[in-house]
């Protein structure tokens, strides 16, 4: 973290971490003590679970207020140096919502002021990830470079929510970041330290070395990701456009066979849309939030019907396709 004059700019030799107080940092910390006393209680030694209870409560006051900026509704950094919240964007000013280091009875005010947060930072025009800060600095650790450890924190923390939009939102994240590792390697047969977070498929760069293959953090996480929505994830769009000025043929094998029509009502507001098992989904954010909406309809057909249901095709709406 570079801080010249208590700003946000600057280059490597004016780092001053010593001086600043990260909300990642202290979460860990709270979370730490949080399992050491767990293990402890497993263990039987009531005293150490009281210690470390003991810690973990302190620790959670001082986060809040030290941390926690009401007026910007989320946690921020705190230069010591300067006396000042440092109120910048990083993905990692969300990190309390993974370790519950806030007061969780007040859980759905946290997390509406949070969601309105990442909503007026725009974190969802960036195709590829997102970015480690908003600074065009040129240093590996700005933008427009994503880091796969920070996916994971944004991910994580609001899936832990419990709130419906905010889950959405790791899932729409997860998505464009499995995407996104999915592109590059399709075309570079690699996989990379740091992904660019302004393009689906673009490796990282900048800062005093080139851009590292591999990568243990970047492996670590596509699994992981896999492993907890690998039943909705999809490499890519799909959607079908049939057009013919002739019927379509239709095949029916037995009586009673199940045909269906789908009609989706699109909102051309939506930032992404997908099909998906005969469903059409548009969802956008709104109000600091993810709202689906989805239009279905069914038929069953029978041998009486199938004369008349194969005379009409059905046209699927053609969508607008932005993610």
């Amino acid at each position: 973290m570079a801080t010249l004059r208590s700003s946000s700019l600057g280059n490597l030799t004016n780092l001053k971490t010593r001086y600043i107080i990260p909300v990642d940092l202290n979460s860990i910390i709270y979370r730490n003590a949080q399992l050491l006393a767990q293990y402890n209680q497993r263990m039987g030694n009531e005293t150490k679970v009281a210690y470390y209870r003991k810690i973990a409560a302190e620790w959670k006051r001082a986060v809040t207020a030290v941390l926690w900026h009401d007026e910007v509704g989320v946690w921020l950094d705190y230069d010591i140096l300067n006396d000042i919240k440092r109120d910048y964007f990083y993905p990692t000013n969300i990190l309390p919502l993974w370790t519950d280091c806030y007061d969780i009875a007040n859980r759905e005010e946290y997390v509406s002021k949070v969601l309105k947060y990442l909503e007026k930072n725009q974190i969802m025009l960036n195709l590829g990830g997102i970015p480690t800060t908003l600074e065009h600095s040129g240093e590996q650790w700005d933008y427009p470079n994503a880091w796969p450890p920070l996916q994971y924190f944004i991910v994580m923390s609001l899936n832990n929510t419990e709130d419906p939009w905010a889950q959405r939102l790791a899932y729409e994240v997860s998505q464009r970041w499995v995407r996104s590792n999915w592109k590059a390697f399709n075309e570079t047969h690699s996989m990379f330290e740091k992904y660019d977070a302004t393009v689906s498929g673009g490796h990282g760069g900048g800062g005093e070395y080139e851009v590292q293959l591999g990568f243990g953090w970047s492996n670590g996480l596509i699994m992981d990701l896999l492993d907890k929505y690998g039943d909705r994830l999809t490499a890519e769009d799909r959607f079908v456009i049939m057009q013919s000025t002739a019927p379509p043929q239709v095949v029916v094998s037995t009586a009673g066979q199940v045909m269906t029509g789908i009609l989706a009502l699109v909102e051309l507001s939506a930032i992404d849309k997908r099909i998906s098992n005969n469903r059409i989904v548009s969802y956008g954010l709104q109000d600091g939030g993810v709202q689906e909406a989805a239009l279905l309809r069914s038929w069953t057909v029978d041998n009486a019907e199938q004369e008349e249901i194969a005379a009409k095709a059905f046209t699927f709406i053609s969508l607008v396709h932005q993610i």
